[in-house]
């Protein structure tokens, strides 16, 4: 998700250098390896709507909201500047008192957070994702597609803000995230398969895809190519259930295109969905 100016997360300052945030799973920040104590649930609550929203800025009333609800208490506005300077410190402990923040900063009627791309899980994800999706000269290599997949699904540790997921201010990016998630697993199983690591270790994985989530029919697609690249056959999912109607096709057919295919020395059946295994 990108700022509402169309620009990615802005730079942070050299004071956040060794911070990491995470929230591919529970909220999670360290420096340099240590992790950090952000507070209690509200200062928790009012550092991930932040990082949401990735360098724009969050208006004093949406935070509110995000941690008091429809009703907040008198004193929300005071309480709400308390548990910004707790993060502040917090984050910046070298900063000198009265010093400007360059972490958590004040714009307007809000406050916008400042960190590198890399330096939450979250941006990382979706960078990666864009390198490994890359078209025409910069497209990377089947195996250099591979490593920048398994990098980014690694980063996952849980549900994208886990703890937060339910809350009206994170369930549609923690949706949106979950989504990526899982077409991160179809599309690292098809590079490998593009790479030509036939083994059973992927129909295995195939078939687990296809068993946890049988509507998805990329799934379906990818266990066919699975079978004819570990036995020279398509044969039907997990204890034997039928593909989704479109990924049907792709299954009957497997086994007869192969045969066309294999005395021109193609790789692959060529019916596969566009897009199955990316740039061929």
């Amino acid at each position: 998700m990108e700022r509402a100016d169309g620009e990615g997360p802005r730079p942070g300052p050299r004071g956040a250098a060794g911070l990491r945030v995470g929230v591919l799973g529970a909220l999670s920040v360290t420096r340099d390896g240590r992790v950090l104590s952000l507070g209690g649930p509200r200062p928790r609550t009012v550092f991930a709507v932040l990082v949401l929203a990735r360098g724009a800025v969050v208006t004093g009333d949406r935070l509110i909201d995000a941690v008091w609800g429809e009703e907040p208490p008198p004193s929300a506005v005071g309480a709400l500047q308390a548990y910004v300077s707790r993060l502040r410190r917090v984050l910046e402990p070298a900063r000198a008192a009265g010093a400007r923040s360059g972490v958590i900063v004040r714009e307007g009627a809000g406050y916008a957070i400042r960190l590198d791309p890399d330096e939450v899980d979250a941006w990382r994800f979706e960078a990666l994702l864009g390198q490994a999706g890359h078209r025409g000269p910069a497209a990377p290599s089947a195996a250099e597609r591979v490593r920048l997949l398994a990098e980014a699904f690694a980063l996952w540790r849980g549900p994208a803000f886990a703890g937060f997921a339910d809350e009206p201010w994170a369930r549609t990016e923690a949706a949106r995230l979950g989504e990526l998630r899982e077409l991160v697993r179809e599309q690292l199983l098809a590079a490998r398969l593009k790479c030509g690591e036939h083994t059973e270790a992927l129909l295995s994985e195939a078939e687990h895809l296809v068993a946890e989530a049988p509507l998805r029919e990329e799934r379906w697609s990818l266990l066919a190519l699975a079978h004819y690249r570990a036995h020279g056959r398509a044969d039907a999912g997990p204890g034997g259930r039928q593909p989704a109607p479109r990924a049907a096709e792709c299954v009957e057919g497997v086994g007869l295109a192969v045969r066309a295919v294999e005395g021109e020395g193609e790789e692959t059946p060529a019916f596969l969905p566009e897009g199955v295994l990316g740039d061929q």
